[in-house]
C-alpha cells in the first residue's frame, strides 16, 4: 500500500492503531474466545472460525469498533493482521509481530475462502458445482468404460455420461461430464488417479 503524500501522517497513525490493536488486543480476544492453553483443539477451532467468517464478520463478532474505537476499515484490517502478523521490515519495524497463523497459513485460508465464495456464487447463478465424489465417479466410470465405445483402448465418454446420469438422476451432456473431469482431475489423489 502506497502512502498518499497529502495524508501520509494520518495514514501512518491509522496503520499504527491497526497494528497495535491486532497485536495487543485482538489476538488476546481470540485466545480468550477459543480457550488458548485450555482447549486442545484451539488451533483447529480458530482455523474453522476464520474459514467460516470474513474479517469484517469477526470484527463485528468481537465488537472491535466500539471496544477499541476503530473506524472505517480499521476493524477489518486489524483482524487480518491479528491472524497474519506484521513482518514488513522497512515499514514500521518496531511493530513487527507474529500472527496467530502466520502469513502462509493465512494465505491458504484466504484461498479456501475464495474458492468457497466462488462455489457459492456459481451455485447461486444456477451452475452445477461438481463434488469430489462426482469427480471420482467420473474418473472411475472412465476407467470402467475403456473398450466399451468405438475404440478398444480409449474411454467411452457416452458410457461415462450415461452412468453419471443414471447414478445421480441428472441429464448431463457428454461435454459437461468431460469438462468436469478435465477441470477437476487434479483434485483426485494419486490413489484415485
Amino acid at each position: 500500500m502506497a502512502l498518499d503524500s497529502l495524508h501520509k501522517e494520518r495514514q501512518i497513525k491509522a496503520i499504527e492503531i491497526e497494528l497495535a490493536t491486532a497485536r495487543d488486543y485482538i489476538q488476546d480476544d481470540l485466545k480468550a474466545k477459543f480457550g488458548y492453553g485450555e482447549n486442545i483443539f484451539f488451533y483447529n477451532d480458530l482455523v474453522e472460525y476464520r474459514i467460516n467468517n470474513s474479517a469484517l464478520d469477526i470484527a463485528e463478532d468481537l465488537d472491535l469498533e466500539e471496544r477499541y474505537d476503530l473506524i472505517n476499515d480499521q476493524p477489518k484490517n486489524s483482524v487480518g493482521r491479528a491472524f497474519r502478523g506484521h513482518h514488513h521490515e522497512e515499514f514500521m519495524p518496531d511493530y513487527q509481530f507474529d500472527g496467530l497463523f502466520g502469513k502462509v497459513t493465512y494465505d491458504i485460508i484466504k484461498g479456501i475462502r475464495k474458492k468457497e465464495f466462488c462455489r457459492k456464487g456459481l451455485e447461486a447463478q444456477g451452475f452445477h458445482v461438481w463434488s469430489l465424489e462426482e469427480i471420482a465417479d467420473i474418473h472411475n466410470f472412465r476407467e470402467e468404460s475403456i473398450g466399451k465405445g468405438f475404440f478398444s483402448n480409449k474411454p467411452s465418454l457416452d458410457y461415462v455420461r450415461d452412468k453419471m446420469n443414471e447414478k445421480y438422476e441428472k441429464y448431463w451432456t457428454t461435454n459437461q461430464v468431460t469438462r468436469a473431469y478435465q477441470r477437476n482431475k487434479d483434485l483426485l489423489s494419486d490413489e484415485e488417479e
